[in-house]
């Protein structure tokens, strides 16, 4: 009897894993997560790194750029709206007389002088300042004339006779305005219906600005 019972004991111990008494594992799933060492091609197309920008230089009080090359020199005569200068003479000279006409297709404004001519300057602005301050005008555009005559105590420079604010009604000149007589600088602010090339001639006793739309 004793032996049936070890036998049976025996049994029991020696079993297969299969039936409802097998141990059931105790080691945790991996986690791990495999990683790769090799470098990321880059995108083609991406972004690239930023690139500074060059913040812009100063500029003129009339907006030019400092330092920036001169445009070409254009004579005088020739129509353009380039601008256009002739320096001032050495003897004292007289303004007498601006009045605007119509020539053919084109309008001129005419600044006669006596003792020979000033130097001047013409050309196309986005307003004519004096002291900074905006000389307002008929019209759309402006330009501006100056003229030095070489009289430094401005007693001989401008006729009284010249007229301070002309409105001829022209299609392209809507108004001549006397907008400064410094010393022996005369600044006279022109009011233009729209911007078109001009032609400046110079006589012994004249300054003839032709417009030619």
């Amino acid at each position: 009897m004793l032996a049936v019972v070890l036998a049976a004991v025996l049994a029991g111990c020696t079993g297969g894993g299969s039936g409802p008494r097998a141990a059931a594992s105790t080691e945790p799933p991996s986690t791990a997560v495999s990683s790769s060492t090799s470098p990321v091609p880059p995108v083609s197309g991406g972004i690239g790194p930023a690139t500074a920008l060059t913040p812009p230089g100063p500029t003129a009080s009339d907006g030019t750029p400092s330092g920036s090359p001169a445009g070409p020199s254009v004579a005088p005569s020739a129509a353009s709206t380039a601008d256009r200068s002739a320096a001032p003479p050495a003897s004292a000279v007289t303004i007498t007389a601006v009045e605007v006409r119509t020539d053919a297709a084109t309008e001129q404004i005419i600044i006669s002088s006596q003792g020979g001519v000033p130097g001047w300057s013409v050309r196309y602005v986005d307003a004519v300042r004096i002291d900074g301050e905006p000389v307002l005008t008929a019209g759309a555009v402006a330009m501006e004339i100056v003229l030095q005559a070489a009289d430094p105590t401005g007693e001989q420079g401008l006729s009284d006779a010249v007229a301070g604010d002309i409105v001829p009604g022209q299609d392209l000149v809507q108004e001549v305005l006397l907008a400064q007589h410094l010393a022996d600088t005369v600044v006279f602010a022109v009011g233009l219906s729209r911007q078109v090339p001009f032609s400046v001639i110079s006589t012994g006793t004249s300054i003839t600005v032709t417009l030619d739309p």
